[in-house]
């Protein structure tokens, strides 16, 4: 049985990323978002803004049934794809306690966070605009479900 809510959350951009990939070109980020390490979703990748990159992709991420809503936490990382050998693709992470979400936009709301991205040594890396929502999962029923044969 999966949990009873879901997680929306809606990548916008990020703007002054460092370019992990200086000695070898182009930087190309795209986004990582996960609540559970077992079921993470990613953006595409953007090719063409490097350092100020804009994805605007709405990502749907499953809350696992055996967490509590009011403990989760939302991890998300800015990373370089296909990273050349000797290149860390790590640009940033941030992350959000979805209390926080909650007691800003209840159940349905969306909250909207510009969060400072930060290397693992904890130096900023940059900035990220996100909009999250916890949502019960929308559930399709099938008004006709025995349709009469033909």
């Amino acid at each position: 049985m999966g949990s009873r809510y879901e997680v929306e959350v809606t990548v916008g951009s990020a703007r002054d990323l460092k370019n992990v990939n200086w000695r070898k070109g182009d930087l190309k980020p795209y986004a990582v978002v996960w609540v559970d390490s077992g079921a993470k979703c990613s953006t595409r990748v953007d090719l063409d803004n490097g350092e100020n990159p804009s994805w605007d992709e709405k990502l749907l991420v499953p809350l696992p049934p055996s967490s509590r809503l009011e403990d989760a936490v939302l991890y998300l990382d800015v990373v370089h794809a296909n990273a050349a050998e000797g290149v860390k693709p790590l640009v940033g992470s941030a992350r959000i306690p979805l209390r926080d979400v909650l007691d800003d936009a209840g159940i349905g709301g969306k909250a909207s966070r510009n969060l400072r991205l930060k290397r693992p040594s904890g130096r900023p890396h940059g900035r990220l605009d996100v909009r999250v929502a916890i949502k019960e999962p929308a559930r399709y029923y099938d008004p006709n479900p025995y349709p009469a044969p033909a």
